[in-house]
């Protein structure tokens, strides 16, 4: 008996087996198609970032290219850190355009890969005008809701944010200070491959319902 990669169900078995005899394709490259589009978001934004991280993780194991993350580990074939950080950036970036109601995502990759403590005193020495600017009004924005005490530091502000997400939410300052963060400071843990993909999925997904929700809203305010 020929034995399976991994185990699947019987439907599931029948599907690929259809789509070799129908295709003339293998199963293989089926279940590569299906990891494919389950990971690829719909946005047109987003799906370019998302193309940019799997062609240059393709490309470099095509040439080998060996690079060192943070701590010195040994990266093979994934993007740069910048190249994660820029693609992660631009999506929250795009989010200026359509808030989300669901930081988890977001909050989520800020909490893995950008939390250190030690940097927090000397974050002012290599920041630029807008970023300072940006802090300033994360800053006003919170002060207009809540009273902060916590930290003077982008990143302390941002857990404030996040914290109290159904209040900022909607307000343009949340999403230039994590775009902020995402773009300036070094991560703490290397971003792999597969933390970025699977942000631009669920904010994909999350943008998506959104909308949904929105046009079913009109549609019944409609009636």
């Amino acid at each position: 008996m020929k034995k399976e990669l991994f185990a699947i169900t019987e439907s599931n078995r029948f599907i690929a087996d259809e789509f070799a005899r129908v295709t003339g394709k293998t199963k293989v490259s089926f279940f590569n198609e299906c990891i494919h589009c389950h990971f690829q978001p719909k946005i047109e934004k987003l799906m370019v970032e998302y193309e940019y991280l799997i062609n240059r993780y393709n490309g470099e194991l095509e040439q080998r290219i060996i690079k060192f993350n943070d701590d010195g580990t040994q990266d093979i074939g994934n993007p740069s850190q910048f190249e994660m950080k820029q693609a992660i950036g631009r999506a929250a970036t795009y989010c200026l355009k359509h808030h989300v109601e669901d930081c988890t995502p977001f909050k989520w990759i800020i909490y893995e890969h950008f939390i250190n403590d030690d940097r927090d005193q000397t974050w002012k020495e290599n920041r630029n005008e807008m970023v300072l600017k940006d802090v300033d009004n994360a800053y006003a924005m919170l002060n207009e809701k809540i009273k902060y005490f916590g930290k003077n530091n982008p990143v302390a502000m941002l857990m404030e944010v996040f914290d109290n997400w159904e209040l900022f939410w909607d307000d343009d300052r949340s999403y230039n200070l994590l775009a902020d963060i995402i773009y300036c400071w070094d991560t703490y843990h290397p971003i792999g491959l597969y933390d970025a993909l699977s942000l631009l999925y669920e904010v994909d997904r999350i943008i998506l319902d959104d909308i949904l929700k929105e046009e079913k809203h009109r549609v019944l305010e409609g009636k």
